[in-house]
């Protein structure tokens, strides 16, 4: 069962029998149309069809053999769904900088590094004051292997 609506007319119409009513609303439309079209081409013709009309309309409305398909007044429910269409997203250019952040997320990712050789904030191991020391040591712990090596 089809539920349409007629937008000029705002009439509301469900389309359950063997004809459908829209091919039946196409076929009056298209002889009313041809009608109209060859009573337009004189005034007396055009008064004639008028007076035709409003005598047809009453007669029809009369008529009601209880094959009504259901002509209703914005029954249905109005089922117009909006498609909006918008501009895609722009795209950033190359070598665009990132996002600024604030500075609570600064100080939240950023952490505090310490140094590989004193385990010290505020350096790394490649300006460690304590990288010599320990150059020195191992300097004196492999010349001391050395000499047990070749001793032995």
């Amino acid at each position: 069962m089809g539920c349409w609506q007629d937008p000029t007319s705002g009439f509301s119409t469900n389309d359950s029998s063997s004809t459908s009513l829209m091919a039946r609303h196409g076929l009056l439309g298209h002889k009313a149309s041809l009608i109209v079209d060859e009573a337009a081409l004189t005034a007396a013709q055009s008064t004639f069809l008028m007076g035709e009309f409003e005598s047809l309309h009453l007669r029809v409305k009369e008529i009601d053999d209880g094959d009504n398909i259901g002509i209703m007044r914005h029954s249905c429910t109005n089922r117009e769904e909006s498609h909006t269409i918008h501009d895609p997203s722009v795209v950033r250019a190359k070598g665009c900088g990132k996002r600024l952040k604030f500075s609570k997320e600064k100080a939240m990712s950023k952490g505090n590094r310490q140094c590989g050789i004193c385990g010290q904030n505020g350096h790394d191991k490649r300006t460690c004051s304590k990288r010599n020391e320990r150059l020195v040591v191992d300097e004196y712990l492999f010349e001391y292997q050395y000499v047990l090596f070749s001793y032995c």
